[in-house]
């Protein structure tokens, strides 16, 4: 799978470059009568950034959701076929890209969707998709969706490193917001503000602005190969552990040194005593691992596996960080000074 994504990056980037070209060089219908330069613009910000998404193997689904999203934004242009089944099919999807944001907008920097708000806030998205088939409908559809997905995203409290929540949080209220604006202007323009021309530039710009929030939420390194005592700390294991057993933000992970100490999985110190809350034993009676926080499920057998993992893992942080810390010494001359410096001396010293 890894050896074929790059071609399918490539196939997608081609396909997007195709739809794109065909939006602006077919005939364009009386439904997409829009700046053409602004949706072209608009169009290729979300196809990028979806594109960025996938090739940077994002957490989740948000990837193939923004990318659809820059798909769907330019179909309705191809809808000037000679087959009235297809171009109806194609004008149908003139929403879809609304909806497919808003469920990326839900799901960036997690594996799944979690907490009705958020759940209900992709249900109406795709029920505003679906409303050019029902024949109509979208006025009431889109400030619904505005004010569904800025309700999900304020309301969420699970989990996120705390960049991936702000921007995500941006994100939809960028979205939501915009869509709410859009309504409006409908219906408290006239004919000297044009409402359709305020709103045909500004709902480009808001899609495009959505999806270049959504790219740098989800392309925010949370592998655990980037994680260092001045990077995300806690990002990746605790929104793992948080999306297993339902926990909330305030989540916290320490481990057992295994010398009366504990860790952060970075590595880094805790302190002298643990938090209080749930222990994992590592299989010989002693704890490795204290989850503190609030839990809406077990831990369960797989999740207690990965702690002692983990635990194993933030102690052979801690010791690379001392030697690298001790060789540094070395190197800048200050062996001896090291050595006699106090507790640590004990640590680079031989006994004779």
């Amino acid at each position: 799978m890894i050896a074929r994504r790059p071609v399918v990056v490539v196939l997608a980037g081609i396909l997007g470059v195709g739809l794109a070209a065909a939006s602006v060089l077919l005939p364009r219908a009386v439904h997409l009568q829009r700046p053409d330069l602004i949706a072209l613009v608009a169009g290729l910000t979300v196809l990028g950034g979806g594109i960025v998404l996938v090739r940077s193997r994002a957490v989740g689904p948000v990837g193939g959701l923004v990318l659809g999203a820059g798909y769907c934004w330019f179909l309705p242009a191809l809808a000037v076929t000679s087959h009235s089944g297809l171009d109806v099919a194609l004008r149908s999807c003139a929403l879809l890209h609304i909806a497919l944001l808003v469920h990326a907008v839900v799901v960036v920097g997690a594996r799944r969707v979690r907490g009705v708000p958020q759940a209900l806030a992709i249900a109406i998205g795709y029920l505003t998709a679906i409303t050019p088939i029902l024949g109509g409908g979208y006025r009431l559809a889109l400030p619904a969706t505005g004010i569904a997905v800025t309700i999900a995203v304020l309301a969420d409290r699970h989990h996120r490193p705390p960049l991936v929540r702000r921007l995500r949080t941006l994100a939809g209220l960028v979205l939501g917001l915009g869509l709410i604006g859009d309504a409006l202007l409908r219906e408290v323009g006239t004919t000297s503000l044009r409402p359709e021309a305020l709103i045909a530039i500004g709902h480009p710009v808001e899609i495009a602005v959505t999806a270049v929030l959504l790219t740098v939420a989800g392309t925010r390194r949370t592998e655990w190969g980037s994680i260092t005592p001045r990077t995300d700390n806690l990002a990746q294991l605790t929104t793992i552990v948080a999306d297993e057993l339902g926990a909330a933000a305030d989540l916290r992970i320490a481990f057992s040194d295994g010398a009366g100490g504990w860790l952060l999985p970075t590595g880094e110190a805790w302190g002298a005593a643990p938090p209080s809350g749930i222990a994992v034993d590592d299989g010989a009676g002693k704890a490795c691992a204290v989850l503190a926080g609030t839990l809406s499920a077990p831990v369960t057998p797989a999740v207690s596996s990965m702690l002692r993992l983990a635990a194993v893992n933030a102690r052979l942080r801690a010791s690379i960080v001392m030697q690298v810390d001790e060789l540094e010494a070395s190197d800048a001359g200050c062996w001896p000074q090291r050595i006699g410096s106090g507790p640590r001396s004990g640590r680079g010293s031989v006994a004779g």
